[in-house]
């Protein structure tokens, strides 16, 4: 088998290639603003988990349109594999009051939710059925970006930091391997469309809660009542397509939390 994986350094990206390896793929990396690597042999299967402006500090409407549309139309022309799995985002739903489900209207809020979502068309338009695209919600583990919400806790509490916190938004947190096991499930499927998350919500509040309770220390909090005005007070996955599909989580939130408290204590 043969893989390629744009972004492969970044923390999905490692995560991936480490499974495919294991599991006998032969893995190409992409990396962005590098010359695209030739392959000579048919490609099983491309995850472009490549993105740009999924964080806080990534503003600039030239380099999102960059790295989610211009980019990933340089490589639609430039591969043909046999399936093409294109990561999305939750973030292409919108605001939402309930679970957010496949065949919901999407409602984008922000540039790079609108690009993700331009992206699923770009796919799907250039590779047709071969086209596997999957929405993650929250994705958390070992090797996350130490700015990233659970990373930034963590180092706080361990640092005996005081850190601001907004307490009510929720999200759908998943822990990396089960999001790897649904992502595999989906490529080798037939469904187009399919939400990888875990169909429960925990506010940021609990889980500052949860991770103190995990260390042994409480957290130093200063409470804040901003929010961004682009998020949902409800960002819950329905995925019930996912199970439909044989997908089982393997980790609770506390033990994929223990784990990443394990793994940000040795590093």
């Amino acid at each position: 088998m043969i893989s390629l994986v744009s972004g492969a350094n970044g923390f999905i990206g490692k995560h991936l290639t480490q499974r495919l390896e294991h599991l006998g793929h032969k893995v190409i990396p992409i990396f962005h603003k590098q010359e695209f690597p030739k392959v000579v042999d048919e490609i099983d299967y491309f995850f472009h988990l490549a993105g740009y402006g999924n964080h806080s500090h990534q503003m600039e409407y030239e380099d999102i349109l960059d790295g989610n549309v211009d980019y990933l139309w340089r490589i639609v022309h430039a591969y043909s594999p046999k399936k093409f799995v294109y990561i999305s985002t939750s973030s292409v739903y919108g605001i939402s009051d309930k679970p957010m489900k496949e065949n919901m209207q999407l409602g984008p809020k922000t540039e790079y939710a609108l690009t993700k979502n331009i992206g699923e068309y770009i796919s799907a338009y250039f590779f047709k059925e071969k086209t596997r695209i999957v929405r993650p919600f929250s994705i958390y583990g070992p090797g996350e970006a130490e700015f990233r919400f659970i990373p930034t806790v963590i180092q706080a509490i361990l640092e005996r930091r005081q850190f601001p916190l907004v307490p009510d938004p929720v999200h759908d947190w998943m822990y990396i391997d089960d999001f790897l096991d649904g992502l595999l499930i989906v490529a080798d499927g037939k469904e187009p469309i399919v939400n990888i998350g875990t169909g429960r919500e925990t506010s940021n509040a609990d889980i500052v809660t949860m991770l103190g309770a995990l260390m042994g220390k409480p957290p130093l909090v200063t409470v804040s009542e901003s929010m961004r005005s682009y998020d949902s007070l409800h960002w819950c996955a329905d995925n019930s397509l996912l199970q439909s599909m044989g997908w089982q989580q393997k980790h609770s939130l506390v033990e994929g939390l223990r784990k990443t408290i394990l793994y940000y204590v040795a590093n």
